[in-house]
């Protein structure tokens, strides 16, 4: 077992062997068990003290989707070698899908394992959307429950996170009491949601607040994991901070055009990795668009010659 594998099995999970040596079949084994609080502990120090390694760090998984028209989601979610059911076999702790309908979000969470969740299976062969994020769970911070599960939603908004923030207590300073206010569960990401809120509704603009967080949360020291995805119902922000982040625009034979952001690649095609610290837009006009949004220079498009790309 490569080192650095080992030293994550060690610090964040540990087989279910002994508590469930009466299971029957291989399901006993197949959703990792938390660490107790002590270990816990442990690991929040050990990847703080090892920002180096965190992006290796097998935490939970990740999936949007903006499209020009909708398209089905059942290989992504469920039927692929790399779907989102697949992927948690190690990423058990829960899941949640967020599909846009005409008007609003339809959110379905569990905090089953996907893998071993009939309810999973039959809505990911079903779902259609031109809008969609969906995660699996591998939790560090917070119990498994319902209000800790992503994707979280406020109004229109909709975010998913990957990563364990060590730093999340610098930003209820910055975050407004009414979206504190809000706060539902114990996870630092539903922190992270409402502070990217605050910084929404003080620009009103999605763009700049989104923009705005993002430059306080870099100014923060030994912040952790802020890798994000993050959608109004119009538009859909990926930031890749700590955790890796892949992108794909894809087209169809009728001229239809997706954009897609996962944690990992999750079909054959050639995913493209964002860059560590991006922050990325994908845009819902009569195309799918993709464009990298810059800190300290005007924006350049991160894709070209797929789709419409923003300018």
């Amino acid at each position: 077992m490569p080192r650095l594998y080992a030293l994550r099995r060690h610090y964040l999970t540990r087989k279910q062997t002994n508590r469930h040596s009466n299971a029957r079949g291989p399901a006993a084994t197949r959703c990792p068990e938390p660490l107790c609080e002590a270990h816990h502990e442990k690991a929040i120090q050990f990847l703080a003290r090892r920002r180096d390694l965190i992006h290796v760090d097998p935490m939970c998984r990740m999936f949007g989707v903006l499209a020009s028209k909708p398209v089905a989601l059942g290989a992504l979610l469920a039927d692929g070698v790399r779907s989102l059911r697949v992927l948690s076999r190690e990423h058990g702790d829960g899941w949640g899908v967020a599909l846009r309908s005409a008007a609003d979000w339809v959110v379905e969470k569990r905090t089953k394992c996907a893998a071993e969740c009939s309810h999973y299976e039959g809505l990911a062969m079903s779902a259609q959307s031109r809008l969609a994020i969906a995660h699996v769970r591998k939790r560090t911070v917070g119990d498994i429950k319902l209000t800790n599960t992503h994707p979280f939603q406020r109004g229109r908004y909709v975010l998913a996170h990957n990563g364990t923030l060590p730093g999340v207590g610098a930003l209820a300073a910055h975050t407004s009491f009414t979206r504190l206010s809000e706060i539902e569960g114990e996870t630092d990401s539903e922190r992270l949601f409402v502070f990217i809120l605050t910084h929404v509704d003080r620009a009103s603009d999605m763009e700049r607040g989104v923009t705005n967080a993002v430059r306080q949360i870099r100014g923060i020291s030994d912040f952790g994991a802020a890798s994000f995805l993050f959608s109004d119902g119009e538009r859909m922000f990926a930031h890749r901070s700590g955790r890796t982040l892949y992108s794909l625009l894809k087209t169809d034979p009728h001229g239809g055009v997706a954009a897609m952001v996962a944690s990992e690649p999750l079909t054959h095609d050639e995913w493209s990795e964002l860059r560590e610290g991006s922050l990325t837009e994908l845009h819902l006009g009569e195309d799918a668009a993709v464009k990298s949004i810059s800190f300290t220079r005007p924006s350049t498009p991160s894709f070209q010659g797929v789709g419409s790309v923003s300018q």
